[in-house]
Formats: structure tokens, sequence, C-alpha cells
């Protein structure tokens, strides 16, 4: 049978849409709406109309747009992490994040992404400054990372993002040996110094789980360039004892 095409739907067809798309029975989507299921069952099966406050309500709980829930156009009003896209936390919004970074409404202000693999979860997408991270993490390399709910089973020399009240950090982490509370921050660049510091002291943490870097690029290019130099000095070398084996075996003719 062919699939029935959105735009051919009844606004009860698109209302079932929705609860199938985020996995609910009609029980769970209608204590989502705070309605009965009765009424749910009522709406699905065409028997029943959907009151203004009830299409608002999915509206708002469900990240889609009333213009579409009506006459099925401009599904989503607008992008959201809450459904399945990640927010970017770049340079620029460093400020702001460190600040607001538990507020739902200021998180749907930033740069927003949908990235294969990390559709189900909490992440955030941060933009690393500083290098010294490297070679593990360049500077403008953006890091995908998923939310650490107990910091105290976080396996030991794990890279994560650590936002505490005055900056977010990128480090390998390891758990004191001094203190149950206290954790110890290390950089992959020597020339930085180990960090210390206290749960308390930790807002959110979270665990690099991917990377988008432009470094693939640029390595690639200096490596053929490297090995066309190569190639030219290895045929140079060719060249020389070519000559020196020339003049060798005619030393040896004049010998004899």
């Amino acid at each position: 049978m062919e699939r029935q095409k959105t735009g051919d739907m009844s606004l009860r067809d698109r209302v079932k849409m929705v609860r199938k798309e985020n996995d609910l029975s009609q029980v769970d989507f209608a204590k989502h709406l705070g309605i009965t299921q009765s009424v749910v069952s009522l709406i699905e099966s065409g028997r029943a109309s959907v009151s203004v406050d009830v299409l608002q309500k999915i509206s708002e709980e469900f990240d889609v747009s009333c213009d579409w829930l009506i006459y099925g156009k401009n599904k989503y009003a607008r992008l959201s992490y809450k459904r399945d896209f990640v927010p970017l936390v770049n340079v620029e919004a460093k400020a702001g994040y460190l600040d607001k970074h538990g507020a739902h409404e200021y998180l749907e202000t930033l740069e927003l992404y949908k990235i294969p693999g990390f559709e189900k979860g909490d992440y955030r997408i941060f933009e690393v400054e500083g290098n010294s991270m490297i070679p593990s993490i360049l500077p403008t390399d953006k890091i995908i990372c998923g939310r650490i709910e107990d910091i105290h089973k976080i396996t030991e020399g794990t890279i994560c993002v650590i936002v505490n009240d005055k900056d977010i950090i990128v480090k390998r982490i390891y758990h004191s040996r001094k203190k149950a509370d206290q954790f110890i921050l290390k950089s992959d660049n020597i020339e930085f110094k180990n960090i210390e510091i206290s749960t308390d002291e930790i807002k959110e943490i979270w665990q690099v789980e991917a990377k988008i870097t432009n470094a693939f690029t640029s390595s690639s290019s200096e490596n053929h360039k490297r090995m066309n130099e190569l190639e030219g000095e290895l045929k140079e070398i060719k060249q020389q004892l070519k000559v020196l084996l020339s003049k060798f075996n005619g030393h040896q003719s004049g010998v004899k």
C-alpha cells in the first residue's frame, strides 16, 4: 500500500503522527496534554474535534506548529534542541552559556545541528579554543559531547568538557588520590599544568564522543607535498649514484 502523503492527511491523522513519532501510547499522550485517553481515541478516530487548547498544547509539548497540525504546512515553526537537534556552543556563545546553560529558552537561541548518530540523548557541540589538547584536539575543532550524570563513574583519562562558573575547559579527567571529591584535569600538551577541581565547582560535565575538524585536509595536503619532495630527492640520489657508478666502472677499466 502506498504511504499517505503528509499533505493529504487530516488534522486527526497529524495528531496521531505526533503521538507515534514520540513513541507514546494514547494514555501517555493524554497525560502530556492534560486530557483523558478516551478523548485521544475519539480525536484519532475522527469522532471528536480538537479544541484550541489541545491544539496549542500539542504545539508547545511536541514542537510542531499549529499551521502544520491544521493545514499540513511548516511542520516546525522553529528548530529545537529537544527535537534531536544539537546546540553549538561556539567561542562567541561561551560567556552566555556560562550564565544560562540550564535555561532551555537560551539553548534554543544557539545554532542547532542534526548529526547522524546523535539523535537520541542529551548532547552539546563545543568549539575548542587554545592548544592545550593538541595533538588530540586542535583549536577550532568542534567536539560532540554527551552529558555525564555521575562524575564518579568516569573512566580514568576520558576527555571531557567541564563547565564551571568561570570557564569551559577541555581536559582529560582523573580521580584525585588525595580527596574523594576532587579530580585532576590534564592536558595532552605537556606545556600546560594540571588543574585540580572539586565536584562542587563543576556545573556540567560532558564526555567527548566525536569531533569535527578541518585538520585532515591540511594534514593530507602537507603529507602529499612532503611525499612529492621525497620522490624528487630520491630521483636525484639515484641519478648521482648512476654517475658515481659509471665513474667507478671507468676507473676499474683503466686499472686493468
